[in-house]
């Protein structure tokens, strides 16, 4: 173990650097992995530019938007992960003396998306980054923006929590290229090291297993979204090079970049909200058949994933009626469309939990965590009061993923799940102490 563990901000990417360990190597068949930046000229905007991948629930969020404002993070992520860490008790989870090599598989709720967007802001403090910390690892990637383009894609701040207008941020965007004339958008890439953190938003296990991109499509075939592309390829371009979605897929990415013994993967939820985003009729059999072919494929990762008996942890996704917005004064679904969705959540749920038994993984209950919080039952163990909704202190504007605070309960939780399972002694996140160091009033 090292004596020393010390925290850098290198360029875009979080990482933790200490005693250097063995990677898995590259098969020298796959494309350079460097990844070129576009040679186009930078977005700077006064207009609305419509979201990458359509992070929040449209069209509803656009009426909702009153303007644009200018933002600079005041979060102090590095005072945090700078504190001394003492190496915590694995237990079952690796063998004794064998230190943690961690992935994260997910969509938009492990990428850390909040508040309609994908940010610096969002990314450092995402549950993953948390869970690595408190783990001990010392080189956790995450793709994180650099700090002159940390706003990302855009997000929306709320002026006045009463109300449910926003503005949305539009300066020191990542955005190097809108979506134009068929052509999918560009996001500045990430030129860190090989990464830890997988997440990007939209992505679901059939993604990671199926989704390839043919650019001879630009113009003329188009998915159910209306484009030539998966809406999680801008996001992996970042880090993935274009070339290999035209020769392989995410999964055979991941397998020749890193190495692992542990993993986190967080799956289906960004699959039930396309539902909404869609904006197509909702039925019990598209859902139910949807749900069905999406079962497949986890299970499969979850088996390719636990290929050497590694440990690791999946989740339930939340109900419907259990998120944030369900408190705006517009149509999302009718009732019978929600009554439908969370039943096809509910089974979804019976799968993930037998999963979970079956295969010896810690289990994450969101399901019932959203709607602990969304009743006014979750209590942090240093007795901050945890509540939903909009006018809450868990969902950020979007009504859909958290807010930093959120996103700590969160890591908690899969802390908690982990200890619970693999007998093992892993320090929970003081949120109080957390929260305070890196800037955020919870009082």
């Amino acid at each position: 173990m090292c004596a020393r563990i010390m925290v850098l901000f290198i360029g875009i990417t979080l990482v933790l650097v200490g005693c250097t360990k063995e990677k898995m190597s590259h098969d020298p068949t796959e494309p350079n992995q460097d990844v070129t930046e576009v040679p186009v000229t930078p977005i700077v905007t006064d207009k609305f530019l419509g979201d990458i991948g359509e992070l929040r629930i449209t069209p509803y969020a656009r009426n909702l938007q009153s303007g644009f404002s200018v933002y600079s993070s005041p979060l102090r992520f590095d005072k945090w992960l700078e504190r001394p860490t003492n190496k915590p008790e694995y237990g079952r989870i690796v063998a004794a003396g064998t230190s943690i090599e961690m992935i994260v598989i997910g969509g938009s709720l492990s990428a850390g998306v909040k508040d309609g967007g994908l940010s610096r802001e969002g990314q450092l403090g995402c549950y993953s980054n948390l869970v690595a910390t408190q783990l001990g690892m010392i080189d956790f990637v995450t793709p994180v923006f650099e700090e002159p383009y940390s706003n990302g894609t855009g997000f929306d701040i709320r002026m006045n929590r009463s109300e449910l207008f926003f503005n949305r941020v539009n300066n020191d965007l990542a955005i190097l290229q809108a979506e134009a004339h068929g052509n999918p958008p560009v996001l500045r890439p990430f030129k860190g090291p090989n990464v830890s953190n997988f997440s990007v938003p939209w992505l679901t296990t059939w993604d990671i297993f199926a989704a390839t991109w043919d650019s001879t499509r630009i113009g003329k075939g188009v998915n159910a979204f209306g484009v030539s592309w998966a809406p999680f390829l801008p996001y992996a371009w970042r880090f993935v090079p274009r070339a290999h979605f035209e020769q392989g897929t995410f999964y055979q990415h991941i397998r020749k970049t890193q190495s692992y013994n542990f993993y986190l993967l967080e799956d289906r939820g960004d699959y039930f909200l396309n539902a909404i985003r869609m904006k197509r009729p909702i039925s019990q059999g598209a859902l139910l058949y949807d749900m069905k072919e999406g079962e497949y494929h986890t299970l499969r990762l979850i088996k390719m994933l636990s290929y050497a008996g590694q440990k690791g942890v999946i989740m339930t996704v939340p109900r419907l009626r259990d998120l944030g917005i369900t408190d705006w004064n517009v149509t999302v679904l009718n009732t019978n469309e929600s009554q439908m969705y969370d039943t096809a959540v509910e089974i979804n749920n019976g799968h993930f939990r037998k999963w979970a038994a079956e295969h010896d993984l810690a289990l994450v209950d969101l399901e019932n965590l959203y709607s602990d919080i969304n009743n006014g039952r979750y209590t942090t163990e240093q007795g901050l009061k945890i509540t939903g909704g909009l006018s809450g202190n868990f969902f950020s504007s979007d009504g859909i993923y958290p807010t930093t605070l959120g996103q700590a309960v969160i890591a908690n939780e899969v802390i908690k799940a982990i200890n619970i399972q693999y007998n093992s002694k892993i320090p929970l996140v003081d949120i109080r102490s957390y929260m305070s160091t890196i800037g955020v009033s919870i009082d």
